[in-house]
């Protein structure tokens, strides 16, 4: 039964055009993103929330955590691209295969993957994910909308943007009564690294299209890159007229890491300073209800200002349909629906495009 339904999942997935799917870690995606105010597994879901480490006992270790998003291709299409993205770039070959397919419009795909561990009140995360956007001007779009007959249309171009991130979080939490409950807290020192890529991708006259790096690229190189410090900050309230419910609020970035990049505009020359923020401060505020062991519920507002242009609301739960087996449901009002199944704490979801862990500002 659980191989027939990680199938299901799986093949309704591949064909997809706008979807984020993902195998292990924190059960939240399958909740629309929600879940910062709900301490389950708190190991596995201080990514979410880093106070969830006060409340962790002797040795965790979380389920790793892998996952895939795409906007404008499939992901069977995707698979190709992807595994170029660790560093933020995309080779020469598949830009131009990517533009000749893909070239009737935004393509968007990317990958990440996180896993921790903690020890009493100490945790440790680590996580990385890389994104890509492909733009294509005007004349590539009718050429390929005209049935891409013969070599491309000169004139035409296509501009790829990719970012790739890691992080390494170490964490601690504390837990503490107070008037009227118990107040947990916590933190994350978040060492950072970013690679930014921009290419261009023209065409001339010939079969190929001619690549080169775009005017934010310094130097020779294919890539540039940052790095950076942060601080993320997490709160959890469970109050004492009811231990099953609980208030959350985190601060992603309370230090921001300062990593940016410059960013040239697509089809233009004009390039725009440090416009590329993958950390900016987030102020995110959560409720969350664990009714039993069976059903759980959650309500998050995320990015409270729209600091970072991802502000929504998410809305999710889950329910024990089986001995170890639970289902879950959510809606995100940036993203639409998402679902999925989690076997004995081993996730597997579904859904609509979910913010990258890492990243929180990469938008063309």
């Amino acid at each position: 039964m659980k191989k027939i339904l990680v199938l299901a999942i799986a093949l309704a997935a591949a064909s997809m055009a706008t979807a984020d799917v993902r195998v292990g870690g924190p059960r939240n995606a399958g909740l629309g993103g929600a879940g910062l105010a709900l301490p389950f597994r708190p190991t596995q879901n201080a990514i979410l929330n880093p106070s969830f480490f006060a409340l962790s006992k002797g040795f965790n270790f979380a389920w790793p955590g892998f996952g895939a998003r795409v906007n404008g291709i499939s992901l069977s299409d995707a698979s190709d691209y992807l595994r170029d993205l660790s560093n933020g770039s995309i080779s020469d070959t598949d830009l131009d295969r990517l533009a000749k397919q893909f070239g009737d419009g935004r393509v968007e795909f990317g990958a990440n993957a996180d896993f921790a561990f903690s020890f009493n009140n100490f945790g440790f995360i680590a996580d990385g994910a890389a994104d890509a956007v492909s733009v294509p001007n005007q004349t590539l779009i009718n050429w390929t909308n005209g049935g891409a007959v013969g070599n491309p249309t000169v004139g035409s171009q296509l501009d790829a943007y990719g970012v790739g991130a890691y992080s390494f979080r170490f964490g601690y939490g504390h837990k503490q009564a107070i008037k009227g409950g118990d107040l947990s807290y916590g933190a994350t020192l978040n060492i950072v690294e970013a690679r930014y890529a921009h290419k261009i991708a023209a065409y001339t006259g010939g079969a190929s299209a001619t690549v080169s790096n775009g005017l934010d690229i310094p130097g020779s190189g294919d890539t540039t890159s940052d790095r950076g410090v942060g601080v993320d900050l997490g709160f959890l309230y469970q109050p004492q007229f009811d231990r099953k419910l609980s208030f959350g609020l985190t601060v992603n970035n309370f230090v921001q890491p300062n990593v940016k990049f410059n960013r040239q505009l697509p089809n233009s020359a004009v390039v725009l300073r440090d416009d590329i923020n993958l950390f900016r401060t987030r102020y995110n505020f959560g409720a969350g209800y664990l009714l039993n062991d069976r059903v759980m519920l959650a309500a998050d507002v995320l990015d409270f200002g729209n600091r970072s242009g991802l502000s929504g609301l998410v809305v999710g739960g889950s329910v024990n349909i089986a001995k170890g087996v639970d289902f879950t449901i959510g809606y995100n009002t940036r993203t639409a629906f998402s679902y999925g199944f989690s076997f004995g704490g081993f996730n597997i979801q579904v859904g609509g495009q979910q913010p990258l862990t890492i990243g929180t500002g990469f938008k063309f």
